[in-house]
């Protein structure tokens, strides 16, 4: 047993050591504007960071974007996202405990006599260039109609997925927020929307995130060297049984 618990252990710590998944990238591109008249005013910011802890990896993006519709515009929209590479060693890697989660404010403010909807959706998938995406999660947040602050915490687990070896994947994140009236009184007060996710606005909100934990999958080579330390495990005891027989 202490043999078959060597190679194991063997096995594991050499696989481990070829199968690090490398992060690159993370610069933030993002933008936004107003649509059907004359424009209003907005400020953003954007920022986003990884973190790997043991088998453990961790993505972000956070930030904040404020509309004032102080013009004659009926439609504002803004939309940041980040891309990561995330590369793969010798061997694939199993991805387990996938989850995809957003937290953050959405405020709307002035506009009484306004009808409009505000709405923000969100999105965590990694793909490559030639496939379809490994794992993808998006969806649009509850419209809001009226006045006040609203505050989403939601967590979404995806399946796991194994990741070939030697490919370079892309980690995208993004969030989308936009602002569509359809009536708004030129008496009425100016209506103002916000999206806090994080940013300076906000930081104790943690945005959108995507984490998973990533294993080395075993070589075939590793499992055939379990494969005959297990045989000569058995081995050993019907050698000791049929010893043990004899002398009695």
């Amino acid at each position: 047993m202490k043999i078959l618990a060597a190679l194991a252990v063997l096995i594991v710590s050499t696989a481990a050591s070829a199968q690090t998944l490398t992060v690159s990238g993370g610069s933030v591109g993002s933008g936004g504007g107003f649509s059907g008249g004359t424009d209003g005013t907005f400020q953003s910011n954007t920022s986003s960071a990884y973190s790997v802890d043991g088998n453990a990896y961790r993505f972000n993006l956070r930030g904040d974007v404020t509309a004032q519709m102080s013009g004659t515009a009926d439609y504002f929209s803004f939309q940041a996202g980040v891309y990561f590479t995330v590369t793969t060693g010798a061997a694939p890697v199993q991805l387990t405990d996938i989850v995809v989660s957003y937290n953050g404010k959405e405020v709307v403010s002035g506009g009484s006599t306004a009808t409009y909807e505000a709405r923000n959706f969100y999105r965590g998938q990694m793909y490559t260039g030639a496939f379809g995406a490994d794992f993808s999660y998006a969806t649009y947040l509850a419209p809001r109609t009226a006045q006040g602050v609203f505050i989403e915490d939601l967590s979404n687990a995806l399946p796991g997925t194994i990741l070939a070896a030697n490919t370079a994947y892309t980690l995208y994140m993004d969030v989308y927020p936009y602002l569509d009236i359809e009536a708004y009184p030129i008496s009425s007060s100016m209506l103002g929307y916000s999206v806090e996710f994080g940013g300076a606005v906000a930081p104790w909100l943690s945005g959108v995130t995507v984490s998973f934990v990533a294993n080395p999958v075993p070589e075939p080579a590793s499992l055939l060297m379990l494969g005959a330390g297990v045989a000569m495990l058995l081995a050993r005891r019907r050698q000791a049984a049929a010893g043990a027989l004899s002398a009695a």
